[in-house]
């Protein structure tokens, strides 16, 4: 195993134990890590989008599933490497959010760390590093305002 495989495995690992902390620890002070304040979390459903690998623009889709009490993010998605299932934490007053996607068949996971845009949180970007060392950047938009993502292609 080369160092740059023990780098990127290392990586994954430190991204996984300090996700929650990462993302609620952006919280204002004087707020709790669960108070989300007068900001809804972002709209569960389908969010489709597009992701970046190698150079290539491929397709992915997502159905999320945000949970306003223990600002949580759960869901399944697809794109070019198969189905996958995910999990993680967002930040309902910063935006900010990170999950983890574990392929369905493959023994391959994603670490996918971004922010929410807009007033309702209808976009995100991110960033994502693989398990395979492949990394790169993902817009994703809800499907009620998917319009928006394709005026930015």
């Amino acid at each position: 195993m080369g160092f740059s495989t023990v780098y990127r495995r290392g990586k994954l690992a430190n991204l996984r134990k300090t996700r929650r902390t990462r993302i609620l620890a952006v919280e204002p002070e004087h707020t709790s890590p669960f108070s989300t304040g007068d900001k809804k979390p972002p709209p569960s459903g389908r969010w489709v989008g597009r992701y970046t690998e190698s150079g290539k623009t491929r397709k992915t889709d997502y159905h999320l599933t945000f949970h306003e009490a223990s600002q949580t993010v759960e869901g399944t998605g697809e794109d070019a490497d198969g189905s996958f299932e995910l999990q993680g934490f967002y930040n309902a007053h910063s935006g900010a959010f990170s999950w983890e996607e574990t392929s369905v068949k493959q023994k391959l996971t994603v670490d996918v760390t971004g922010n929410m845009l807009g007033s309702r949180f209808t976009e995100a970007k991110a960033k994502y590093y693989a398990s395979t060392g492949c990394g790169g950047e993902v817009a994703i938009a809800w499907e009620g305002n998917a319009a928006a993502l394709w005026r930015t292609a």
